[in-house]
């Protein structure tokens, strides 16, 4: 069985004593956390040092910026009906990861291979440049990348190879694939319904929640 409103739960309704969450559920309430914002409430979360009672930073912004990263590989998981682990294929990691942010994040195909560049930037190393290599081992591509907040644009190129990137915009278009893919997963009469629940239902019973007990 699978359960659509309680896998997409809001991350506005306040945890109860014995609830049972789902990954997306808790992830997205870590990713408000990152950055500074009260997931009970949405709102910006202003903390002051009561020995001098001057604000204090709250915010995590690497951290959060990899929750989305992975909240993306997550859905789009869902989304291929598959957890394929290779980079490349009709299934791999870089296929669906890109095929969800240009459906759901309304990404072109350029956008989207940046944000997964940043991806594999951020996942894999920690830090914010990555290479494509072909067959061969030889470099085709370099990615550097900066990471920014208020400007409204959310790839901006500064130099040759180098990405500056909005994580609020970033985080945003994230809110909107989760609304606009669960839209699709509501709406039995839209073309390929009975393909996105068929494989909503293959990756539910692994990756739905943090911690699985096998029957």
């Amino acid at each position: 069985m699978y359960d659509l409103q309680w896998f997409f739960r809001s991350p506005r309704q306040i945890p109860g004593k014995g609830d049972d969450f789902s990954q997306l559920y808790l992830l997205r309430r870590d990713i408000e956390t990152c950055f500074g914002i009260d997931p009970n409430t949405g709102l910006q979360m202003r903390p002051v040092d009561e020995r001098n009672h001057s604000a204090l930073y709250c915010k995590a912004i690497w951290p959060g910026t990899m929750a989305v990263l992975a909240g993306i590989d997550l859905l789009a998981k869902f989304c291929e009906g598959s957890d394929n682990s290779g980079g490349k294929g009709k299934h791999g990691v870089g296929k669906r990861f890109k095929k969800f942010a240009r459906k759901y994040m309304r990404l072109t195909k350029e956008e989207a291979n940046l944000i997964y560049q940043l991806r594999n930037s951020l996942l894999h190393s920690f830090g914010l440049y990555t290479e494509e290599k072909d067959k061969k081992w030889r470099v085709n591509a370099r990615y550097y990348f900066q990471l920014c907040q208020g400007s409204h644009e959310l790839i901006a190129p500064k130099y040759k190879d180098i990405y500056c990137i909005d994580v609020d915009c970033l985080r945003s278009r994230f809110d909107s694939a989760i609304a606009e893919y669960l839209s699709d997963l509501n709406s039995p009469l839209r073309r390929g319904y009975k393909t996105r629940i068929t494989n909503f239902r293959k990756m539910f019973r692994k990756h739905a929640k943090p911690i699985f007990v096998f029957e």
